[in-house]
């Protein structure tokens, strides 16, 4: 069960590190397209780089919800991992999947796995 957890982790790890290569790229090639537009007085340059700046917003909000895909991941893995009976694992996973947007459940606070 672990290791299929950590390679779970692991194949999100590397498309959040893609997401965020590709918010530095729109940003930087982004960047670099409105200041040569600015400078050769070029409007609709300057636009397409202003454009193509504001593409870095869907690549970070989609690293955003693989980091809390793969924290509430972690979160499954703590609940498995310190239930002692079968009620008490379904408590906790309740509480997980209920979490949402919101903190932790308190019992995730109680020490590492």
């Amino acid at each position: 069960m672990q290791e299929v957890i950590d390679q779970a982790i692991g194949e999100g790890r590397r498309w959040e590190r893609l997401c965020y290569a590709l918010v530095l790229f729109f940003i930087a090639l982004g960047s670099i397209v409105l200041i040569v537009g600015v400078v050769r007085e070029s409007g609709l340059l300057a636009l397409d780089g202003s454009l193509f700046t504001g593409l870095f917003w869907p690549a970070l909000r989609y690293a955003d919800g693989v980091r809390r895909d793969l924290i509430r991941t972690r979160m499954y893995e703590m609940a498995l991992a310190k239930a002692k009976t079968p009620a008490e694992m379904l408590e906790m996973l309740r509480e997980v999947a209920g979490a949402g947007n919101e903190e932790k459940p308190q019992w995730a606070y109680s020490g590492a796995v």
